[in-house]
């Protein structure tokens, strides 16, 4: 059957025993990576580009096992999973999710909805797919012929790893070339907006597939903004240019490492927010939770400082207007205290006060962010400053 996603689309014809694994996903790249690399272990595959085609093709292809993406426009991951769920003849089918990096409510859902696994598209690679594929439904016990796809070379394809490393230079470059053109026209020009949201979705893609989770990851938590920006174009702001430039900048540094970390374990960082109203704290814990960050919140400034007094953390969020002390004299403090001299801080301000930006950066701060907040915003401005660490 031809989905009609990819053209030519390779089909694999296999014995009866072969077992068959149906990928719902609309990233074209991704679910091409992950395709052959299925049918090159000898799994019959195909994919479908969305979530309704994936339900028809449930019942036509009877998969052994979905590989099921979170985020699709149209029916998302939860929607198709809860369906699958409600019918007896597939409420015991494993689906692995795979779930993009700012998709935590989503991932909730999901488990709730019955998921057998969860797979991360940062750190996801094919490998680690074809392992929790084997431990679900064993390895398919006869090998499929592949008509369409060419025979083997001689010289051995690059690898993924090879292919990312080699690229990472063209990777940066189209990065900046296409931030530039986004912001040509100052306000932001949404027709320019989109190619960059798919050229950050394709550094994940490939970066997920190389095994390089820490630039994968960073440019799925990018492209979950630029996605919130598309949706919401009254949010792009000058302000939401300055994180998009400063995070665009990190991510390229980032793909461009030759020595790439094999993890991306924010298990360590400490992260502390300042704010006397629960509502905002609860806010940023939210953020930062979607980019795998824990936060530590405080509501009264005066137990902060003495907090920071004792302790180094990584960064600092805090609020500008609060009891008993600012949010500025309590950054000035802060400045003064060896634990934390250096550590970034963000403030968090209302929107008529973001003139203060000189004011506060003045006092010791590294960067603003204007209430109300895209969750999505907050997370990408604290990973950057996180991994950028004051410059």
């Amino acid at each position: 059957m031809n989905t009609g996603l990819l053209e030519p689309v390779a089909k694999a014809s296999a014995a009866p025993t072969t077992k068959r694994v149906l990928i719902v996903e609309d990233d074209r790249l991704l679910a091409r990576i992950y395709w052959k690399k299925l049918l090159m272990a000898g799994y019959s595959t195909e994919i479908a580009p969305d979530g309704l085609a994936g339900l028809k093709m449930v019942g036509e292809f009877q998969p052994d096992l979905v590989l099921l993406d979170l985020m699709m426009p149209g029916m998302n991951g939860v929607e198709v999973l809860t369906r699958l769920r409600s019918e007896a003849t597939t409420q015991q089918l494993p689906v692995i999710v795979f779930s993009s990096v700012l998709s935590g409510d989503l991932i909730d859902q999901a488990r709730r909805a019955g998921a057998s696994r969860f797979l991360s598209k940062s750190d996801g690679t094919p490998d680690r797919l074809l392992e929790e594929i084997a431990e679900l439904i064993g390895p398919s016990t006869s090998a499929a012929i592949i008509s369409g796809v060419p025979a083997p070379r001689v010289v051995p394809e690059l690898t993924p790893r090879e292919k990312f490393l080699r690229a990472a230079v063209t990777l940066a470059t189209d990065l900046r070339r296409m931030q530039a053109a986004f912001f040509l026209r100052g306000s932001g020009d949404l027709s320019k907006l989109t190619a960059l949201l798919q050229h950050a979705k394709a550094i994940q893609t490939q970066g997920t597939a190389a095994g390089f989770p820490l630039p994968a990851h960073t440019a799925g938590a990018l492209a979950a903004y630029l996605q919130d920006l598309d949706n919401q174009p009254l949010a792009i702001t000058p302000a939401a240019q300055h994180t998009i430039e400063k995070a665009v900048k990190c991510l390229a540094a980032l793909v461009e490492l030759r020595e790439q970390p094999t993890e991306c374990d924010f298990s360590g960082v400490n992260v502390l927010a300042v704010d006397d109203d629960p509502v905002a704290l609860r806010m940023t814990t939210h953020a930062l939770s979607l980019v795998r960050l824990r936060v530590e919140c405080l509501s009264n400034p005066i137990i902060a400082l003495e907090v920071l007094a004792r302790r180094t953390f990584d960064l600092v969020l805090l609020d500008l207007e609060m009891p008993e002390m600012s949010g500025m004299k309590l950054c000035a403090h802060l400045r003064q205290l060896p634990a934390n001299a250096n550590t970034p801080v963000i403030f968090a301000t209302g929107v008529n006060e973001f003139e203060r930006r000189e004011e506060a950066l003045s006092y010791g701060a590294d960067d603003l962010i204007a209430k109300p907040f895209l969750s999505t915003e907050l997370a990408v401005k604290a990973l950057t400053y996180l991994l950028t660490a004051r410059g």
